[in-house]
């Protein structure tokens, strides 16, 4: 993978905006859905679990391949054993 340090700083420091900006614009109507929740526990998991997969995203423009696969993939478990 290319390497692009200045890259991997600027979208590190808009990581919480992006997470911000993506809670603002779902559709929050249907209300089985998760992101129509309006419990304040399950809203900030959410914003956590959306604002590491920024971090784990922008990861790609430092690691190599191998390295970023795996930690990429270690996190998708996680999350998929999230009950919340």
């Amino acid at each position: 993978m290319h390497k692009n340090e200045e890259l991997h700083k600027f979208l590190l420091d808009k990581s919480w905006q992006l997470t911000e900006d993506g809670n603002a614009s779902l559709d929050k109507s249907k209300p089985a859905g998760v992101y129509s929740s309006q419990n304040p526990v399950v809203i900030k998991n959410l914003k956590q679990q959306n604002y590491r997969f920024h971090l784990q995203l922008c990861e790609i423009f430092i690691k190599d391949e191998k390295q970023f696969t795996q930690d990429i993939h270690e996190w998708i478990l996680e999350i998929v054993k999230d009950e919340q």
